[in-house]
């Protein structure tokens, strides 16, 4: 064998080893981008949060009071809706305005129609909280 067919078998024969190592590399590199993503905290899209505030109107009202204090569930307007990813797992925050002379049980009770209507809207969402801020609606308390 001369020194060129020497060479070109060492070039021939590591070809296929360097291929496949890229190949492993490059794998290796979108596994680790994937789950880079998905430990990230990260917003979720626009369409995504559009689609969860509106699943709220339904819960949204017009005020009624009963001896001035409210017998129903109230929710005057959303505001400040935030959603983060972390994972395949969506936490939202939002503030819910509702009357001021509004009882806690039924704060408590609108929190948790609030959270059991995301919840129906977008599986993954996982946890809710709601800040809730008083509104004076000008009914006698």
């Amino acid at each position: 064998m001369s020194d060129d067919s020497f060479y070109q078998f060492l070039l021939l024969s590591s070809s296929p080893g360097l291929l496949v190592s890229l190949v492993i590399l490059k794998q290796g590199l979108d596994l680790f981008g994937g789950a880079f993503a998905d430990l990230t905290d990260a917003g979720i899209s626009a369409n995504s949060q559009l689609k969860l505030v509106h699943a709220l109107d339904p819960l949204l009202s017009s005020c009624s009071s009963v001896n001035g204090h409210h017998t129903t569930t109230e929710l005057l307007a959303i505001r400040h809706f935030r959603a983060k990813r972390a994972g395949s797992l969506i936490y939202v925050d939002l503030t819910a305005d509702v009357p001021s002379n509004m009882t806690v049980s039924s704060t408590s009770e609108l929190e948790e129609k609030i959270s059991q209507t995301l919840k129906k809207a977008r599986k993954g969402v996982s946890e809710v909280r709601v800040k809730f801020y008083p509104v004076d609606t000008g009914l006698n308390r």
